[in-house]
This record gives structure tokens, C-alpha cells and sequence, in this order.
């Protein structure tokens, strides 16, 4: 490495002394950057990378932004609510279709209908479509991914059941295919998707919500906060804490969601989780006496 350097300095000694090695060494240490320049670098890349976070951040905000000052989009998010609602409160159940993202989102909605949100309720029947690897390839590979929920839609879609669909583009065939098959069972279609290319989708939803940005993450991040309202609003309809009436029935509740209510609870709604049926055994002498 020193005999490289030192041809590029056009300087080939004929014996390589102990000198002539910390002479080159002194010469390639004046070549690299001072320390203050690497320092410098290092700074500047941070302020680079904080300025992109703000900067999406701010991005971020001013699509919630636009959202708020749409005056159709909170009227239309209020008719998305009522539907869900109305679909739960008969018995009926949610399916929820989407693609890579969108999957997630669905699955995330899913789980917050059939958990819960902000308290302890009945379940309520939510299906994602996006779970089942098995399902899922099976319809791939013998009748192609276009018809990925579009089979699930039919074999467990009832009228009067809801179908929410999510993509960004508006375009995703599966997802359009699912829509085809709910609005021919009688399904309540529900679409999720982004400010533009979005018609082919709009066409087959009794109810269309378009988040005002193009950009996949923003679109995506308007999804699921109105997906969360939806599911908070829903929670509160069926399951109210002010005391006001709640539905009559969720196809009927089972008894245990109807007993006494939970200990510090200060709303009305009675629930009580299922009591464990068998005790893990503390000891092998108990192990023994159960299996016997």
C-alpha cells in the first residue's frame, strides 16, 4: 500500500527504510479530511434527516387538514358509521378485503370490531379476508389471485352484511372483483381509497370514501384514522357509557356479556369475561388427580 502511494507521489525507492514509511505515512494523513469536516458532514446529515421527518410529518398534517375542510367528508364518513351500525346491530357481519398495506389496514380494523376499541363490550363479527394462507392459495392457484376475495365474498357474504374494501389506486382487480360479489349477494359495499383513479372502485360502492392526497402512505394513514373513528363511533352506538339505550340485540348476545358489570367501570355497559375452565395444576400430584 505505501509503494502505491509513493508512485503516485512519483517517488520508487530502491529500499524501503523505517523513514521512508513514516514519511509516507505523514504524507497520506495530510490527504484525508480534518476531523472537522467529517464532523461537519455528520451534522449536516443529520439536519437532513430531521428536515425529512418534519417535512412528512407536516405532510401528514396538512392532508388531516384538507380532510377536516372537506365539508362531504365527514357527512360521508357519518353514513359509513350508520351503515356499519345498522349491518351489527341486525347480526349481520363486516368483511374487509385490501392488498399489502391495505391487508394490514383490514385486518387492523377487524380486530378492533371484534376485540375491542376503548372498552371492555361484546364482540361484534368482523372477518378479514387477507388471513387464511391456506384459502388464499388455494383460490390462487386454481382459479387466479383476481379472484382472491371475490370466492370469500360469495361463500361468506349475506345480504345485509357489510363489505369494507381498501386500496389505494382504486384499481387492485381482486378488490374490485370483491365488490362485484358483495352488490350481486346483496352486500352494503364500502370502499376506501385515494383522490384520484379511483373510479372504476366508486362505481361499485354504495359508499365511496376518497382520502385527498395521492401519496400511498398518506392515503393509507387516512384509512386507518377513519377506520378508527368508524370503529369508535360503531363501539359507542351499540355499547353506549352515557346510560342511553343500547342495541336491543347483537344477534343475540351470549349470557355472559349480560351479567354484572366490570369493577371500576363507571358506564353502564355489562360485561364479564369468561372464567378459565382448567386451572393450570401447581403440582404433579394435582396433574395426576385431573387425569384421572
Amino acid at each position: 500500500m505505501f509503494c502505491a502511494r509513493a508512485i503516485t507521489h512519483g517517488e520508487t525507492p530502491q529500499v524501503v527504510t523505517l523513514g521512508w514509511i513514516l514519511e509516507m505515512c505523514s504524507i497520506w494523513r495530510s490527504e484525508l479530511p480534518e476531523r472537522h469536516v467529517i464532523e461537519r458532514g455528520a451534522q449536516s446529515m443529520k439536519q437532513r434527516t430531521e428536515r425529512a421527518i418534519l417535512n412528512y410529518l407536516a405532510r401528514s398534517r396538512d392532508v388531516l387538514q384538507m380532510a377536516i375542510d372537506d365539508p362531504g367528508f365527514a357527512p360521508l364518513v357519518t353514513k359509513i358509521v350508520d351503515r356499519v351500525a345498522d349491518a351489527l346491530r341486525g347480526g349481520k357481519k363486516v368483511l374487509l378485503v385490501g392488498n399489502g398495506g391495505s391487508a394490514a389496514d383490514a385486518q387492523h380494523i377487524a380486530g378492533e370490531f371484534l376485540s375491542r376499541l376503548n372498552y371492555d363490550r361484546a364482540p361484534v363479527a368482523a372477518i378479514a379476508l387477507t388471513t387464511d394462507s391456506s384459502v388464499m392459495t388455494a383460490i390462487g392457484n386454481d382459479y387466479g389471485y383476481e379472484r382472491l376475495f371475490e370466492r370469500q365474498v360469495f361463500a361468506l357474504g349475506r345480504p345485509g352484511d357489510v363489505l369494507i374494501a381498501l386500496s389505494t389506486s382504486g384499481r387492485s382487480q381482486n378488490v374490485l372483483y370483491a365488490l362485484d360479489a358483495g352488490q350481486s349477494v346483496g352486500i352494503v359495499t364500502i370502499g376506501f381509497t385515494g383522490q384520484k383513479r379511483g373510479e372504476k372502485m366508486s362505481k361499485r360502492c354504495d359508499l365511496c370514501l376518497r382520502a385527498p392526497s395521492e401519496s400511498t402512505p398518506l392515503i393509507q394513514q387516512i384509512h386507518i384514522t377513519v377506520g378508527h373513528v368508524v370503529c369508535e363511533l360503531v363501539e359507542e352506538r351499540l355499547f353506549p357509557r352515557d346510560g342511553t339505550k343500547a342495541a336491543k340485540t347483537i344477534h343475540p348476545p351470549p349470557k355472559r356479556f349480560v351479567s354484572a358489570p366490570l369493577k371500576n367501570q363507571e358506564s353502564t355497559v355489562t360485561y364479564r369475561r369468561p372464567a378459565r375452565i382448567n386451572k393450570r395444576p401447581n403440582t404433579v400430584k394435582q396433574l395426576r388427580t385431573n387425569e384421572v
